[in-house]
């Protein structure tokens, strides 16, 4: 049974113990795009991009999302510290999130479904290109990850070959798409892949022990929460970010990232400042 007003109520809940234990944000994106038409709701335009990174460098503490796991695991978490994230691997990453990302410098993740790169992914095809999108919705090439990788500003995950629900699979294939991806990716970046996102952010006890078994040292799910010390390693919680301008989104950061009246937060340090 469904409980009218259940919703708000737990993430009221969640706001509550950010005011209590407070931690940090993993943000979600996809596209960084100016659509006239966006079905599956995952671009944000160009300006709005701008104007969310603006707030965050003013208002926030950005690190790698690796970095932010590593302060997690030392129980060290910097105040108002946000990792931002890809899923997919959009070629519009490349081409327009990262000039972006790069004026403001801000670090990002970018986790990679492997299964179809330079090629539309599964759940665009059938879509008709819109005449004002310069990058249609296709997977970067293996050249274009290549390239990205050369900035340093951009650290990769995988995220499996074909963007299954993972947990809708018997287990075998998940293991296949857990562990093929892994191998797949760190080809053409030759480096090592620690970080797996859950496609659909579906997953389980068994899927994550999957990654964990397969050489993954964290893993990042959908359930938007803060990332505490309590968090689990291979289930971090995810906010993903809207097509909102940069005053909605000032005050949803605000919202979440209000420092505890106990707490002064020590002097603000560059992420490459603690690598």
């Amino acid at each position: 049974m469904r409980i009218p007003g259940w919703k708000t109520l737990r993430q009221s809940g969640r706001w509550l113990r950010s005011r209590l234990t407070p931690g940090a944000l993993i943000l979600g994106y996809h596209r960084v795009a100016d659509l006239q038409s966006d079905p599956h709701g995952l671009a944000v335009s160009v300006e709005h991009f701008a104007q969310q990174l603006e707030v965050l460098q003013r208002l926030a503490q950005p690190l790698p999302l690796a970095q932010l796991v590593a302060h997690l695991k030392a129980g060290t978490l910097p105040p108002r510290a946000v990792a931002l994230t890809f899923d997919d691997g959009y070629a519009d990453v490349l081409y327009q999130a990262l000039p972006l990302l790069e004026r403001y410098e801000i670090p990002a993740t970018l986790f990679v479904v492997t299964g179809c790169l330079g090629e539309p992914f599964w759940w665009e095809r059938g879509q008709s290109e819109q005449a004002d999108d310069p990058f249609p919705p296709r997977a970067m090439t293996r050249t274009e990850l290549a390239q990205l990788a050369a900035g340093g500003l951009v650290d990769f995950g995988a995220h499996s070959v074909t963007h299954p629900a993972l947990t809708e699979r018997p287990l075998y294939e998940q293991r296949l798409e857990i562990e093929q991806s892994k191998a797949e990716l760190e080809a053409i970046l030759q480096g090592r892949i620690r970080a797996f996102s859950y496609p659909h952010g579906a997953t389980s006890d068994e899927t994550q022990r999957l990654v964990r078994q397969a050489g993954y040292h964290y893993a990042c799910a959908s359930t938007p929460d803060m990332v505490r010390s309590a968090s689990r390693l291979f289930c971090l919680p995810r906010f993903w970010i809207g097509n909102w301008d940069g005053p909605r989104f000032e005050r949803w950061l605000r919202w979440w990232l209000s420092a505890s009246p106990l707490q002064t937060p020590p002097a603000r340090a560059h992420w490459r400042q603690q690598m």
